[in-house]
């Protein structure tokens, strides 16, 4: 018996659900769970154990842990994690630190604090967990970051001081969609310590998006949901 969290689930057949399950031991997971016991809830913390089929694992067992309760602006963020987490994590991975976090995210939506640091700190720690993640205080030629200077993050390459973007090999004009706007350096070393106030989250947004998209296969139909009215 292991911990886990669906993600996301589908009809399969007329007697299965196909689940992507995100578990604490075996990380990300395609298993199929029958439809007579009813839907697992999403985004609900559960304990279950599958055995190998001969296409996908089959859930044999899954008792629920958790009553967590989600309002629309929460919802939206499970569902943008949930095709962050689908997206990139590698199947039968093993990601128990990141887990924990994930479950810390899904606790932290229970209180009327604000939701957005929360996000960003995940998505900064998703990166990290699976080899993509970058210094807030380091450019990549090894410069701390000052707070009197502005920089760029290139999605391909991360952070760079503005002014020596041509000794790295760089274009001065590059798309949009993978370099970000100036940023200040004094808003980069509060965001390496852990400050959130509103410029600050506006840089980390711009700046984790980048790096995401590096990594993603396809656009994630959930950032739609956040524009909705």
């Amino acid at each position: 018996m292991q911990r886990l969290v669906v993600l996301h689930q589908r009809p399969m057949g007329e007697s299965n659900w196909l689940l992507n399950i995100f578990s604490e031991q075996d990380g990300h997971q395609l298993v199929l769970a029958p439809r007579r016991a009813g839907r697992l809830a999403l985004w609900q913390l559960y304990q279950g154990e599958w055995r190998s089929d001969k296409d996908w694992p089959r859930m044999t067992v899954s008792d629920r842990l958790s009553e967590l309760k989600y309002q629309r602006q929460q919802l939206f963020c499970c569902t943008y994690l949930s095709e962050l987490l689908i997206q990139l994590l590698p199947m039968a991975d093993a990601q128990p630190q990141l887990f924990q976090r994930f479950l810390t995210l899904l606790e932290a939506m229970q209180t009327p604090q604000a939701l957005e640091p929360w996000l960003r700190i995940f998505e900064y720690q998703l990166l990290q967990a699976l080899g993509f993640g970058f210094d807030w205080h380091q450019t990549v030629e090894g410069q701390p970051v000052q707070a009197e200077l502005s920089y760029q993050f290139r999605a391909e390459l991360g952070l760079l001081e503005i002014d020596a973007r041509q000794s790295a090999g760089t274009d001065q004009t590059v798309p949009v969609m993978t370099a970000s706007q100036s940023l200040p350096g004094q808003a980069l070393l509060e965001l390496a310590d852990g400050a959130f106030n509103r410029r600050n989250l506006a840089v980390a947004k711009q700046v984790l998006r980048l790096a995401l998209s590096q990594h993603l296969s396809k656009p994630l139909v959930s950032r739609q949901l956040f524009a909705m009215p």
